[in-house]
């Protein structure tokens, strides 16, 4: 048996970079991987890679920044899946620019992306890993929470708040 058999992963930002890496990780590792991403060929790749390591593997898209989509990924992930044990937020945007060329609504979409996404998520998740004796919640920020570069306010700004 393998570590993590019986254990569902929600993977946000799974379409790429650090998303698939870890959603390939937990799945050598065999856990069930429910990914979502806006970049639907991207995590349909994913997927097909994940699935050939022979563990359940479904996509979801979604805006991560609705909380009514976030409410109906909660209840596809569940319906799909009954339970959740681990919970990745990953996703995550940049716009470089000087501080103030943003516009509220620029500023606002990283805010969004970076910050509001990870609370929807584990408001939406968290209750369905209470109570099962195993849950891990990963929140992934960047070395820019400490030390950032120019043009980078609002990214570094939620990384700094997530952390």
């Amino acid at each position: 048996m393998k570590p993590l058999e019986n254990k569902v992963a929600v993977i946000s930002g799974a379409s790429r970079g650090l998303g698939r890496a870890m959603a390939l990780a937990l799945a050598a590792q065999g856990a069930s991987l429910a990914l979502v991403a806006r970049d639907e060929s991207a995590l349909n790749e994913t997927a097909a890679e994940a699935r050939a390591l022979g563990v359940p593997v479904e996509t979801f898209l979604a805006d991560l920044t609705s909380e009514d989509s976030v409410t109906a990924l909660e209840k596809a992930v569940i319906a799909r899946f009954g339970k959740v044990h681990i919970l990745i937020n990953n996703a995550g945007m940049n716009l470089r620019k000087k501080i103030h060329e943003f516009t509220l609504e620029e500023w606002m979409k990283v805010t969004n992306t970076n910050l509001t996404s990870v609370f929807l998520m584990c408001r939406a998740f968290v209750p369905h890993m209470k109570g099962q004796g195993y849950g891990r919640i990963f929140n992934m920020t960047s070395i820019m929470a400490h030390v950032s570069l120019p043009a980078r306010t609002a990214y570094s700004s939620t990384t700094a708040a997530l952390l």
